[in-house]
């Protein structure tokens, strides 16, 4: 008998947790535009940029740490595993770079995509004097490696905008304007 209740009882807590998935918000129900195979490309080489990116931020995080806690043999270390960080994190740069390419959105998106592809290449072109200074001068590889990394971020979040815009316009578009607002 209790080799059949659970099975049973298997099959109720499966049923449920989809059930309460089926519940959606009303925001779950924006239509989601479909990518092309270029675009999918582009997400996929930036989610690999992003593992570098964050590399990057690992290695200014021990030497900020390493900073404020005026330990010189902390700071060193840091220095030294921030150029092994640099090193990895021009590894996934390298990959990831050559699939960004913004020719695959339209207009409106492209020039933000374009301008995250120069942050990306901005970045990338440090990752070499990263690896050869950061052992001997890491406080000011990591104040550079901060001023990318921050565009970067910038050029990201204008990325990320241009493309919800486009589903919130279309969003809005159907929603019904004729009825009158209550005061």
């Amino acid at each position: 008998m209790r080799t059949r209740t659970w099975p049973l009882l298997w099959l109720t807590v499966t049923a449920s947790g989809l059930a309460a998935q089926a519940e959606t918000s009303p925001l779950d129900t924006a239509p989601r535009p479909v990518l092309t195979p270029g675009q999918h490309a582009y997400q996929t080489g930036l989610r690999t940029v992003g593992r570098g990116i964050a590399q990057l931020k690992t290695g200014v995080s021990r030497v900020a740490n390493a900073e404020g806690a005026r330990d010189t043999v902390m700071l060193r270390q840091a220095g030294q595993r921030l150029a092994a960080l640099c090193r990895a994190a021009s590894g996934f740069m390298a990959s990831g770079r050559p699939q960004m390419r913004p020719f695959a959105f339209d207009p409106p998106i492209r020039e933000s995509a374009q301008a995250l592809r120069v942050r990306v290449d901005s970045v990338n072109a440090y990752l070499a004097d990263c690896t050869r200074l950061a052992p001997r001068h890491p406080g000011t590889v990591k104040e550079v490696l901060v001023k990318r990394l921050t565009s970067y971020e910038t050029a990201l979040a204008e990325y990320r905008l241009a493309l919800v815009t486009p589903v919130v316009q279309q969003v809005d578009s159907t929603r019904d304007t004729t009825k009158t607002p209550r005061h």
